[in-house]
Formats: C-alpha cells, sequence, structure tokens
C-alpha cells in the first residue's frame, strides 16, 4: 500500500477574504526532480491542485504516480489537457521502469532504469509535453477526482526523461482558476512544506503578508 500524506490549510475566517475579496485561489506545487532546466523562477511549474479555499481544508494523497502526454505549451496560465495518459483512469506507473510513448500511447518497456524516478521515451518523432501525474483528494473543499500533472517538460523523439518525486509541497495564492494550470511567472509569497507519511501538517494563512505558514 502506498505511503499517505495529509495537509491541512486552515485560513479560517480568511477563506472568504482570499476568495471574495482577494479574488484568488489556493495553490499547491510539488517538486519534482528532472534533471533538466524546467525554464521557471519557481520550484516547481504547474499549479498541482487549485481550489477556492473553505475555512478548513484536509487534502491527502498517496505516493502513487503515473505518465502522462500532451500538446499543451509551457506558456504561464496554460491549462495541461493530457492527451495521453498510462491508462483511463491511470493506475499506478511503476518506478524504475522506462515507459514508450508511440505519439498515440505509453507501453511500459522492457528497459529498467533507476528506482525512485519514473522514466519516459519518447519514441515518435514528434516534441510532446510529458510528466508525471498524482491523485489528491479532500474532505470539503473543491478539489476534483482524478490525477492531475505535477510538472510539463518537452522531449523530443528519442529523448528520455526522468521524473523523481518529493513530498515537498508549496502553497501560495495564485489567481488561476484550475488545478493542472501551467505556473512559471513568479509566485509571490509562498509556505514550503516537507511531509512525512503518516504526519499531518497544519497551515494558517497570515492575512496581511498573504502567505501560509505551518503552525
Amino acid at each position: 500500500m502506498a505511503s499517505a500524506y495529509e495537509l491541512n490549510i486552515n485560513p479560517e475566517d480568511d477563506a472568504d477574504w482570499i476568495t471574495n475579496q482577494d479574488k484568488k485561489r489556493v495553490a499547491i506545487a510539488k517538486q519534482v526532480n528532472t534533471g533538466v532546466d524546467i525554464s521557471t523562477v519557481n520550484p516547481a511549474n504547474v499549479a498541482w491542485q487549485v481550489f477556492a479555499p473553505l475555512n478548513e481544508n484536509k487534502i491527502t494523497w498517496e505516493a502513487s504516480y503515473s505518465v502522462y502526454a500532451s500538446t499543451t505549451p509551457v506558456a504561464e496560465g496554460a491549462h495541461i489537457s493530457q492527451s495521453s495518459v498510462l491508462h483511463t483512469p491511470p493506475p499506478p506507473a511503476e518506478d524504475g521502469v522506462v515507459y514508450e510513448f508511440n505519439g498515440s500511447i505509453f507501453k511500459k518497456s522492457d528497459s529498467k532504469a533507476e528506482k525512485g524516478s519514473y522514466w519516459i521515451k519518447n519514441t515518435s518523432k514528434q516534441l510532446f509535453q510529458f510528466g508525471i501525474t498524482q491523485e489528491a483528494s479532500s474532505d470539503k473543499s473543491s478539489i476534483k477526482p482524478g490525477y492531475s500533472p505535477l510538472i510539463i517538460v518537452p522531449g523530443g523523439g528519442s529523448e528520455i526523461l526522468q521524473f523523481t518525486p518529493h513530498e515537498t509541497v508549496y502553497v501560495y495564492l495564485t489567481g488561476h482558476k484550475e488545478s493542472a494550470t501551467v505556473s512559471v511567472n513568479a509566485w509571490g509569497p509562498v509556505c514550503k512544506v516537507q511531509l512525512s507519511a503518516g504526519t499531518p501538517v497544519t497551515l494558517k494563512f497570515i492575512r496581511e503578508e498573504s502567505r501560509f505558514e505551518q503552525v
């Protein structure tokens, strides 16, 4: 069974101020190492989860990932359309395995690679964007079910890409309205959180600084 993580984002009475006065949403991004330049000033280039906060928001997920391909450009505010995933709905991908993408579908190859990372080889002759996805759920907030991209990286023909996820998240306010949105511009005040399996983390909101802080 995959390890489980819990993040409680509790702006309390400031939830209404964030949504209706500041006209923002709460964004969660995750650290994924790729070994390539993702061309952003931020430690991640995708807002993994974006939602209108309630007073208390319990977000949970498991260390379970899948792979995807897309033709969405790496441009600020673009919503990532997953043109191809491992399956629908995507099952967990295996780390240490190379998944080949032929331009239409993913296929698990016999090639082995470093464990702890997820690998994609573009066997087509076209340029696509690639990344890994993960699902999160919430007891109350407007997080939608389904696997959502964590990162987006261009990959040309015959290129092999490596994705190594970490349970480090970044929480900040955003003007974007949807999860899986490319976010390459500077985020503004951000709260960096390192999570451990089975240990909940709670954040409070500091309105004067428009940022979250770990309790």
